[in-house]
């Protein structure tokens, strides 16, 4: 995932607890393009701190 979210223009930890999920999965989307929920869900698990 951090490879991903790092052309979205969220390279840490910390930039992803301020954009929050909505924010960071649209970001994914804008710059990768490949919609799934799998993605949302990892973003939502990682940010609740769940494995």
């Amino acid at each position: 995932m951090e490879a991903e979210l790092n052309p979205a223009g969220i390279p840490t930890a910390k930039a992803l607890h301020a954009s929050g999920a909505d924010e960071a999965y649209r970001q994914l989307l804008y710059f990768i393009a490949r919609p799934h929920f799998i993605a949302y869900y990892v973003i939502n698990m990682a940010l609740q701190g769940r494995p």
